[in-house]
């Protein structure tokens, strides 16, 4: 799968075995043994909008920095060290950044936060409706220089794309990551919409 060549429209992600390496250079090495792998492609001529909001979408994309700083401002975190998370999350979503961007995975920076169980947390704590259900803290895992973002809470996930934003390239070309702005933009703008 990482050999094939890079395209824009094209979204692909290995799950790594889970009791897998416990370096990143061992988890290199296994490129060639995902557990599974997820693709879809979509035409070049880009995807089909079947929503779209009332409002203006005004172009313009975060830096991975500015976006932590939004999460620091937005929800009460602890920013914590880097090895107490979850290795299995930073190789998935190194796997993930390198795969779809093009990205060499060791040049990537990781900032790893534990959302508090405060007042003002309540609505991205709520198990079932906005917290993935398992036995993982709730946590947010931010990539700096690409600005993508793993969290146990789908809220929390939802609003951080739609402030890192869209480029005009996505909304003349309807890249992916305008498929994905829209998707979360709905998800905010008109909860529960996904049951219908």
């Amino acid at each position: 799968m990482g050999e094939g060549r890079i395209k824009k429209n094209v979204i692909s992600v290995d799950v790594p075995v889970i009791a897998g390496p416990r370096t990143y250079e061992e988890f290199r090495a296994q490129r060639g043994a995902p557990l599974c792998v997820a693709r879809a492609e979509v035409p070049e001529s880009g995807l089909p909008t079947p929503w779209w909001p009332d409002h203006e979408i005004v172009p313009g994309v975060r830096s991975g920095v500015e976006l932590c700083d939004w999460l620091e401002r937005r929800v009460d975190v602890e920013r914590a060290p880097l090895g107490s998370a979850s290795q299995t999350s930073i190789w998935n979503m190194r796997r993930s950044i390198e795969e779809n961007l093009g990205v060499d995975g060791s040049e990537l920076e990781f900032a790893f936060y534990r959302i508090l169980p405060t007042d003002r947390n309540a609505p991205y704590l709520v198990e079932g409706e906005c917290v993935r259900i398992g036995i993982f803290e709730p946590y947010a895992l931010a990539e700096l220089t690409t600005a993508r973002m793993e969290t146990t809470s789908n809220l929390l996930f939802s609003e951080w794309v739609v402030e890192r934003g869209v480029s005009e390239g996505d909304l003349a070309e309807k890249t992916v990551a305008l498929a994905d702005y829209l998707f979360h933009l709905r998800r905010l703008e008109q909860p529960g919409w996904e049951g219908l």
